[in-house]
């Protein structure tokens, strides 16, 4: 009996680990796609493990919640740097379409605004023409909205 435990506990831990790998990489491809949106003549620039760090943050949200990460959908907006400036929208996830959604996650992904980034557009337009990258921060914030009431 023991074994058989340690089997399903072994198996839905390697589950876990492939809904979050799989989700990580949806997230890498949904925010690309949003920011080539935003401007198609760009590149997205996203520290490595990011994806990683922000699917970890959103299963550990979602352990909590009654429908699991099936209930979830993501925002992604991008805040531009400036105080006045609202976020920009990159996109949306929605981790089950057959299950109602029952919270929101909400996550920002700030640029950097390192002075060196100044001068990256000019080098990247004279190599690539016209591209230009979106640098992504190691930071973001992320945040929790409930849909229901307990």
């Amino acid at each position: 009996m023991l074994f058989s435990l340690i089997v399903c506990f072994e198996r839905e831990s390697e589950d876990k680990l492939e809904e979050k790998d799989l989700l990580s990489e949806l997230i890498m491809e949904e925010i690309a796609y949003g920011a080539s949106q935003l401007n198609p003549n760009s590149q997205l620039i996203v520290p490595e493990g990011m994806a990683d760090c922000i699917a970890n943050s959103i299963f550990k949200m979602a352990q909590y919640e009654p429908c699991g990460i099936k209930g979830c959908v993501i925002y992604f907006n991008l805040d531009s740097g400036k105080d006045s400036d609202k976020p920009r929208e990159l996109a949306k996830i929605r981790c089950d379409d057959y299950t109602v959604a029952m919270f929101e996650v909400h996550v920002t992904l700030h640029r950097e605004a390192s002075r060196w980034l100044k001068i990256v557009p000019q080098i990247f337009k004279s190599l690539r023409g016209s591209a230009t990258p979106i640098v992504i921060n190691k930071n973001y914030t992320i945040s929790l909205k409930k849909l229901f009431r307990n």
